[in-house]
């Protein structure tokens, strides 16, 4: 197998499999545990505390909804025309001795993430 023919399997699986603006990678559509790592899920002689995780949860879109207000996060030298957004955040915040919870609208810029495959990709052929 050489090169180019890894490099395309390489960034044919990356498309299948990368997250988009308006839609998450493609999964099961759920978190299998029974196959992941457990290098610091349990801890040998340690008890196991079991726990209703979904018992008065709060969704993250309820909690948005409750936010006081929305504040606007654009990357550092990067015009914010430039800008998509990428997510919003939910943060409690403590002002003037009360929380406070805000909405950050968190944008990226247009340039691909550095460490992203695509870019070391590139890269690499270009030192070719």
């Amino acid at each position: 197998m050489n090169l180019d023919s890894t490099i395309e399997r390489t960034l044919a699986y990356h498309q299948r499999t990368k997250h988009h603006l308006h839609q998450y990678a493609r999964s099961p559509g759920y978190l299998d545990w029974a196959t992941q790592p457990d290098p610091f899920r349990t801890y040998a002689g340690a008890p196991r505390i079991e726990f209703d995780l979904l018992a008065d949860r709060v969704t993250t879109a309820e909690k948005l909804k409750l936010a006081e207000r929305i504040e606007k996060v654009f990357p550092r030298d990067v015009a914010a025309r430039d800008c998509k957004l990428s997510h919003t955040r939910p943060v409690w915040r403590l002002e003037n001795g009360r929380a406070v919870l805000v909405a950050y609208e968190v944008s990226r810029g247009p340039i691909p993430h550095a460490g992203s495959i695509g870019t070391l990709i590139q890269a690499r052929r270009a030192s070719e």
